[in-house]
């Protein structure tokens, strides 16, 4: 009974986009947002610092936009729960202090996700501080990072509308969100290397970064499927409900972004002989970072905003 309750008052199942946006949605829409831009900087950065070990060993590049994105991603975790409380105790802003509310959460899987959060982005911080320290172990430290992330990623499946779903699906979901963020976060950079490397050094590292991608973005999209299928239950929904022609819109923007990344795959990456051309993929980087994060919004959306007809 409370965890129905718990799901109704934090707006996260929903039948319909809200016709009367609460301020409370509002904020939930806008603690989620924030919290996936945190996790892309965090990954992005730790991603970067690995496969950049190969062409320049011991050097950290992009730590402070990864010690950004962890301590981003601790403070909007805090607000996410803290809005998820207030949410609940329908008591104004007084509410998301009340202890009552505060041990009911904490107790119920929206903790669960909170505390993961928190073990995830304290990990990774002490991990990149260790970096710091010793850039002699930037690699192995580096992966270990990205293993410790899958915490943060583990957490989106503990609430939301895949939290009752079986076991393949939150799985799913947890290899669905950390590939993208790994995508999205390592964009940054990669501009960043169209400036700073020459011609023949960024050729190899695009190229590293594109078989890297070819595998992880074929999971990335078969893990989505099976998600979406999961939650609509039949694929005819997607033309009959916001939520489907939400996720329509999403995918749409996906295709949109995948014929970018193949754009600089078979064309942009093999003619880098330049810093004209450098700069030019540099160009066509920047506009995918645009995508990116118009898909992390409607990914907002989805997840806040509108939920599946038949859940």
């Amino acid at each position: 009974m409370l965890r129905a309750e718990l799901f109704r008052h934090s707006a996260l199942y929903k039948d319909e986009i809200m016709t009367d946006l609460s301020p409370w949605l509002i904020a939930t829409f806008s603690s989620k947002l924030l919290l996936y831009i945190a996790y892309a900087m965090s990954i992005g950065g730790i991603a970067a610092t690995f496969m950049i070990q190969r062409y320049k060993p011991q050097h950290l590049p992009f730590l402070s936009y990864t010690q950004w994105g962890v301590l981003l991603g601790l403070c909007f975790s805090s607000l996410d729960f803290f809005v998820q409380v207030g949410s609940f105790s329908e008591s104004g802003l007084a509410g998301m202090w009340d202890p009552m509310y505060i041990d009911i959460l904490w107790q119920s899987s929206a903790g669960l996700s909170y505390k993961l959060r928190l073990a995830g982005w304290f990990g990774l911080l002490f991990l990149v501080l260790a970096m710091r320290l010793n850039a002699t172990h930037a690699k192995p430290l580096s992966l270990m990072a990205l293993l410790v992330s899958l915490l943060i990623a583990a957490s989106f499946s503990m609430v939301g509308h895949t939290a009752e779903q079986a076991i393949w699906v939150r799985l799913a979901l947890v290899l669905h969100i950390f590939i993208a963020m790994w995508w999205i976060g390592l964009l940054l950079p990669l501009t960043h290397w169209c400036k700073e490397f020459p011609a023949n050094t960024l050729q190899q590292l695009m190229h590293e970064f594109g078989k890297q991608a070819s595998i992880l973005v074929s999971l990335l999209l078969m893990a989505g499927v099976g998600i979406s299928y999961a939650l609509e239950g039949d694929f005819k929904t997607l033309f009959n409900s916001v939520h489907g022609n939400t996720l329509l819109l999403k995918l749409g923007v996906v295709a949109l972004i995948l014929s970018l990344a193949a754009l600089h795959k078979f064309r942009l990456v093999p003619n880098i002989k330049n810093q004209q051309s450098a700069l030019a993929l540099r160009a066509s980087i920047q506009i995918e970072m645009r995508i990116a994060l118009l898909i992390l919004i409607i990914t907002a959306v989805l997840s806040t905003l509108v939920g599946p007809s038949h859940l």
